[in-house]
């Protein structure tokens, strides 16, 4: 499989909307925590459907709002005739030039990319002096620890299949230390971890990416059986557990150096 096909597989949730809206108040909330003014320079890259960029135009005015994505969606770009920059790019080629930003944001973006650390450092570097880097990426824990063995080894199937795809599904963890590396202040990072009961949101959206990677998985070794019982637990209520997290971790370039 191509890294193409990873994004593909693992980005799932992120087309089917419930993630977005969980994730986008949360989003919201840490931007509105850093206190940007109208007029402020915002980049969201991995832009999708563009609810990010839509909530930025919103707090800081449209025509301070740069989004970039390969394959900008119809959403992101009916966002263009209300003054917001729509960018069709890969955002690993990508570069703005000498423009510098006071946001920005990425989120289920790096830990697919292969230059994933390569490209943190490039979002670091277009950041104004007192800019904000805000970046939030999915990660395997907890399924490890999971109560449901079938779940546990499932997961480590699908943490391969990721990691041999060219996804590093433990990158995420070592935030907040990487911005801190990079030259970040103000750095502090939180998980997402939420009950998860068979048949409700998160279950189903974790049923579907296993519907998207089920014929990877009969290749790496389950049984069509296996993912029978997994999708099973995955629609009765009567299962409870905790979904793969969610890490999101934020920092500021100094003002002065």
């Amino acid at each position: 499989m191509s890294t193409a096909q990873v994004g593909q597989m693992t980005n799932t949730a992120e087309e089917i909307g419930p993630v977005q809206d969980e994730q986008d108040p949360l989003t919201i909330e840490r931007i509105r925590g850093f206190g940007l003014p109208r007029g402020s320079r915002c980049l969201d890259l991995g832009a999708g459907q563009g609810s990010v960029a839509a909530a930025l135009a919103g707090l800081v005015g449209p025509s301070g709002v740069t989004a970039v994505d390969r394959r900008p969606g119809g959403a992101l770009l009916g966002l263009e005739a209300g003054g917001v920059t729509v960018v069709a790019a890969d955002v690993s080629s990508w570069d703005p030039g000498a423009e510098r930003f006071d946001l920005v944001h990425a989120r289920a973006l790096l830990t697919h990319l292969p230059d994933r650390d390569t490209m943190l450092a490039r979002m670091v570097s277009w950041l104004s002096p007192g800019g904000w880097l805000l970046v939030t990426d999915p990660a395997d824990f907890p399924l490890a620890s999971s109560p449901y063995p079938i779940m546990r080894r499932s997961g480590e199937v699908l943490s391969a299949l990721a990691a041999r795809m060219g996804t590093d599904p433990g990158w995420a963890r070592r935030y907040p230390a990487q911005l801190e590396a990079l030259g970040l202040v103000e750095v502090d990072a939180d998980c997402r971890l939420r009950m998860m009961r068979g048949g409700t949101r998160e279950a189903l959206m974790l049923s579907r990416l296993y519907d998207r990677a089920r014929e990877p998985m009969l290749k790496a070794g389950l049984s069509e059986s296996e993912l029978a019982e997994i999708q099973s637990l995955l629609h009765s209520p009567a299962y409870l557990d905790l979904p793969p997290a969610v890490i999101r971790a934020w920092g500021r370039r100094p003002v002065s150096s």
